[in-house]
């Protein structure tokens, strides 16, 4: 079923993570061999594929490498380091990600890339931190993709609540979240339930593989439903922090949280310490010249940058810091119309300098305030943003009287009962005379904005004094 459906592929550059746990001996994994004795079945799925394992389990060569020598995915290149399995977990991560490091190195270059986990997807909250040896994570899945490859992940079900069906819409959704691409599911029924998720941007192979598998009903079902990622629809957001966690946080929740489900904008956050290249996986040095704090390097955010910046190409690369220029109304509006935003989250004492002159980022800040972090005011951006995409907000008019929209605070509002500890809503606003109404809220606007933002109605004054844009007027004579 897993080699039917690889040499289905169009012809593209094939990589094979082959995800070797130590211990594959203690089971009957890769000693299936059933499917020999119905050759009507299985050989009509590839003729020439069934005679070249049939050839290979008569000689008892049976392993990776003999899969490797025997060509069965021709021109495929193969990583088939032992995943590391320690008992101690914090070595198991550093292990892990220097493992990952060279796997990354290793497939560089392909377009299509095989993810072969003995178990799959870790659907754990705690994945990351678990590094289980037989799975794959989908921060790992991330790293993994963008820069125009399409990822094909095995997953053997069940790892989760619910019927094999829920599972694999639960994380066709957690795919699609990813960013990276389209997402198709094709399911392989006999035996245990496994299914083949195909994550990434090249249409021709989600085809092509979907083709294959309905040609084999018998074999396979296709699954879709999960939306266009947001490299090619919807707004996308790509945190890139040391607290990935952190994010969606209070976006997963309300209007922003629907939209989310809904595929209106998707949330990718990058782990900046995976591009880290030393073996403690270092993301910040002392700062030149000697002070208090921590820097964040360089290298390292270059990397992530670029990695992110290939992923979804054509975004926009802000970083959060406070000696950024204040974020305006205006400001977001302009992110909201576009495809969505790159955000570079800073830590400790800020960035390296020279990543600013390397790089085209717009720095922002939030405020004159300092945060632990730039991932709060990351999520204040987002939040921003988000709210005004089409359909959102309730009606396409919610957000167009609101601070800042005019360059003036809001009116104020009431709402029932008429009276409120001796507070009654002014009379105006239970006249039912609109153009009354409509003046009373301009006026106290404007007052608002006078008395508590003189700054905000100083500039909403010059800009009523200036003319037209592109209106000139001529000097009298």
């Amino acid at each position: 079923m897993k080699f039917a459906l690889l040499r289905a592929l169009p012809s593209r550059r094939l990589a094979i993570g082959w995800w070797l746990h130590p211990d594959e001996g203690h089971n009957s994994d890769g000693k299936h061999v059933g499917y020999l004795d119905a050759p009507d079945r299985w050989s009509a799925l590839d003729p020439g594929l069934f005679e070249r394992l049939s050839d290979l389990v008569a000689a008892g060569d049976r392993s990776v490498a003999a899969l490797e020598r025997r060509s069965l995915l021709p021109g495929a290149s193969y990583h088939a380091e032992q995943v590391p399995a320690g008992r101690a977990a914090a070595k198991r991560r550093v292990e892990r990600a220097d493992w990952l490091a060279r796997f990354v190195s290793r497939v560089e270059g392909a377009d299509v890339l095989f993810l072969d986990p003995d178990n799959g997807i870790d659907v754990h909250r705690d994945a990351e931190s678990r590094c289980s040896p037989k799975h794959v994570t989908m921060k790992e899945i991330a790293r993994l993709g963008g820069q125009g490859r399409t990822l094909v992940v095995y997953h053997h079900q069940t790892r989760s609540r619910g019927t094999h069906d829920d599972e694999i819409r639960l994380l066709g959704k957690m795919l699609h979240g990813l960013g990276i691409g389209d997402v198709t599911a094709i399911r392989a029924k006999p035996y245990s339930p496994r299914v083949f998720f195909v994550i990434g941007p090249d249409s021709e192979i989600h085809g092509a593989l979907a083709d294959f598998a309905l040609r084999h009903p018998e074999i396979y079902s296709v699954h879709g439903g999960f939306g266009k990622a947001a490299a090619t629809s919807g707004w996308a957001a790509v945190p890139l922090t040391l607290y990935p966690d952190m994010f969606p946080g209070p976006l997963g929740h309300s209007m922003a949280g629907r939209a989310l489900e809904a595929g209106v904008w998707s949330c990718a956050p990058v782990q900046i310490r995976d591009f880290a290249t030393d073996r403690h996986r270092t993301v910040d040095d002392t700062p030149a010249g000697g002070g208090a704090g921590m820097v964040l390097k360089a290298d390292v955010l270059a990397a992530a940058i670029d990695h992110a910046a290939a992923a979804h190409p054509g975004l926009p690369i802000l970083a959060m810091t406070p000696r950024g220029a204040p974020v305006t109304q205006a400001r977001v509006r302009d992110l909201a119309a576009g495809p969505g935003a790159i955000i570079l989250c800073g830590r400790f004492e800020g960035f390296d300098e020279r990543i600013f002159e390397a790089r085209a980022i717009e720095e922002l800040s939030m405020g004159d305030i300092i945060l632990s972090g730039g991932e709060m005011a990351a999520l204040l951006l987002l939040d921003a943003c988000i709210r005004l995409l089409p359909g959102v907000m309730g009606a396409a008019s919610s957000g167009d009287d609101e601070s800042f929209e005019n360059g003036l605070l809001e009116y104020p509002h009431y709402t029932r009962p008429v009276t409120w500890e001796g507070r009654t809503i002014p009379e105006v606003l239970r006249s039912g005379d609109h153009a009354r109404i409509a003046a009373w809220r301009k006026q106290r606007a404007e007052e608002d904005t006078r008395l508590r933002r003189p700054d905000l109605w100083e500039r909403h004054e010059g800009a009523r004094a200036r003319p037209a844009s592109g209106a000139r007027r001529k000097e009298k004579d």
